[in-house]
C-alpha cells in the first residue's frame, strides 16, 4: 500500500468530511518534486495513488468534470 493509502486508512478513525488530492498546484518547487500539478506528468503514478486510496477506504470518489469550470 502506498503512503496515500496508509494515511487514508488512518484518517478513517476521525470524523473528516473529505480528502483532497491536489493535482493542480503549479508552484515551481512543488511541481519539480513531482507533487501537485507535477503529478500530472506521471498518469500511472496518479492511477496508483487513486487505486490505493480507493482500496484503503470505503468512501465515494468525486472528480471534477472539466466542463464544470
Amino acid at each position: 500500500m502506498c503512503i496515500a493509502g496508509a494515511v487514508a486508512k488512518e484518517l478513517q478513525q476521525y470524523p473528516i468530511a473529505a480528502v483532497d488530492l491536489n493535482l493542480g498546484c503549479p508552484a515551481p518547487i512543488v511541481f519539480r518534486k513531482c507533487a501537485g500539478g507535477g503529478l500530472l506528468r506521471e498518469p500511472k503514478r496518479v492511477d496508483a495513488i487513486l487505486g490505493a486510496l480507493r482500496d484503503a477506504v470505503k468512501i465515494k470518489f468525486h472528480g471534477e468534470d472539466a466542463d464544470w469550470f
